[in-house]
C-alpha cells in the first residue's frame, strides 16, 4: 500500500503525503480504468503529472466539497487532486480530471455524466472540451 490508513466503517481515508495518480489508483481498479479510456475525450490530459494529495490540505473534513483540483504554482504540468471519500464516486472523480484537463466548474459539473457515458459505451475518441468551447450560431 501508499502509506495508506483506513477506516471503512467511516469511510475515510488518510493519505501522508501526495502520491502520483497511477499508484494511488493500483488500489482501485474500476477507477483505474475510467482514468485511462478518459484520455480518449480528455487528450489534454497527456503529459500532466497528477497527485492525489491528502484532503485536509486544503479544505476542512466538515465541508460539503468532495474533491477539488488545483495546480501547483511553480510547475506549470503538474496538478493535485484531493478527494474527501475514498474511492471516490466515478462522477467526481471524472468531474476533477475534467479540471485537469481544462475544463472550468460548470462545464466540468455538466459534462462528467457525458464522459461517464462516453467511456461506457465504448464511443470513438472525440475531444470532450472541443464539445464544451465549440461555439454554433
Amino acid at each position: 500500500m501508499i502509506g495508506v490508513r483506513i477506516r471503512e466503517e467511516e469511510n475515510e481515508y488518510f493519505l501522508r503525503e501526495a502520491v502520483p495518480i497511477e499508484e494511488y489508483l493500483k488500489n482501485f481498479p474500476k477507477l483505474f480504468k475510467l482514468f485511462k479510456k478518459s484520455f480518449n475525450y480528455l487528450p489534454t490530459l497527456e503529459g500532466k503529472n497528477i497527485y492525489i494529495e491528502p484532503f485536509s490540505c486544503l479544505i476542512s473534513r466538515n465541508s460539503l466539497v468532495l474533491g477539488y483540483t488545483r495546480r501547483d504554482n511553480e510547475k506549470e504540468n503538474v496538478w493535485y487532486i484531493g478527494f474527501k471519500h475514498h474511492p471516490p464516486d466515478k462522477i467526481t472523480f471524472l468531474h476533477e480530471l475534467i479540471h485537469v484537463a481544462g475544463g472550468d466548474e460548470l462545464s466540468s459539473y455538466n459534462y462528467a455524466i457525458l464522459l461517464y457515458y462516453a467511456i461506457q459505451k465504448n464511443l470513438p475518441p472525440f475531444n470532450l472540451l472541443d464539445c464544451i468551447f465549440r461555439k454554433s450560431f
